[in-house]
């Protein structure tokens, strides 16, 4: 399926419903540029990145950024 979709000042564009559901886009999607080309590609969730135990994975990234923000704000005191 090819479809003409207009481009906003802000650089935005509307992928069209049809193509979302089939494709099964949520909330994000990756954006290359190959050839000359931009491919756009479903983003998968961290649960479907590393499969059985994702929730777990999830659950790690948090407590990561958690850390991480506390470093970030302890050294611009």
């Amino acid at each position: 399926m090819q479809k003409v979709v207009p481009v906003s000042s802000k650089g935005q564009v509307v992928i069209p419903a049809p193509m979302r559901k089939r494709l099964e886009i949520g909330r994000a999607v990756v954006i290359k540029e190959e050839g000359g080309m931009l491919l756009v590609e479903p983003s998968k969730t961290m649960e479907e990145s590393f499969g059985a135990g994702g929730e777990e994975m999830v659950e790690v990234a948090v407590e990561i950024s958690k850390a991480r923000r506390r470093e970030v704000e302890s050294e611009s005191s």
